[in-house]
């Protein structure tokens, strides 16, 4: 088998992380990394359309949303209608599992601002034609 075959018969190679979430009476939290697929969606997901800069507030979101997880089922946990409850969550619980969410992923600042400059340059490319 090459190479290239083996790497792509690889199944579930994202990196997961089990976090206990102290201010939720230890409750655990699994935390899957975004796959590439999922990474772009959500950078994608996450530019203000006018002005082409990353939206904090939906990173945030976006990020919780997307990579955490019931450790005994795999399922996520959280959706977009969870969102004005999750807000009134502790911000230290909600941040570790972001930033766990975001190092499993990938996502540096430096990673989103790179996405925002490309999908800049795409949308002036895209006016251009």
């Amino acid at each position: 088998m090459s190479l290239r075959d083996t790497i792509l018969s690889i199944q579930n190679d994202t990196p997961t992380e089990v976090v206990e979430v102290s201010e939720w009476g230890g409750i655990k939290v699994l935390v899957k990394g975004f796959t590439l697929g999922a990474k772009d969606d959500f950078l994608a997901s996450i530019l203000d359309k006018k002005t082409n800069e990353p939206n904090l507030k939906a990173f945030n979101v976006g990020i919780l949303i997307g990579t955490a997880h019931d450790p005994e089922t795999g399922e996520k946990l959280f959706t977009e209608e969870d969102v004005p409850v999750l807000k009134q969550k502790s911000a230290a619980a909600i941040d570790r599992l972001i930033q766990v969410g975001q190092r499993l992923s990938g996502l540096t600042e430096e990673a989103v601002d790179i996405a925002a400059k490309k999908s800049s340059s795409t949308t002036k490319d895209e006016r251009n034609s």
